[in-house]
């Protein structure tokens, strides 16, 4: 089904997805925080070890916002 917004029902859809989108960068930087946080407490045995952390972190968060 294939349904055409008029230009208020537009602007509204794109407030709501705005807000949406908000909530999943607030999720990602969330996670991508508490990362760092146990790497500044040393619970990572090697820097690599946070950084691949940290790295999957946000690449598994943008992939999601992409979708």
């Amino acid at each position: 089904m294939y349904y055409e917004l008029s230009k208020s029902q537009k602007n509204i859809a794109r407030v709501v997805m705005d807000k949406g989108s908000e909530n999943h960068y607030l999720k990602g930087l969330s996670d991508a925080e508490a990362i760092l946080k146990k790497w500044l407490d040393g619970k990572y045995a090697n820097p690599k070890e946070a950084y691949m952390k940290f790295c999957q972190c946000v690449i598994k968060n943008d992939d999601h916002i992409a979708w």
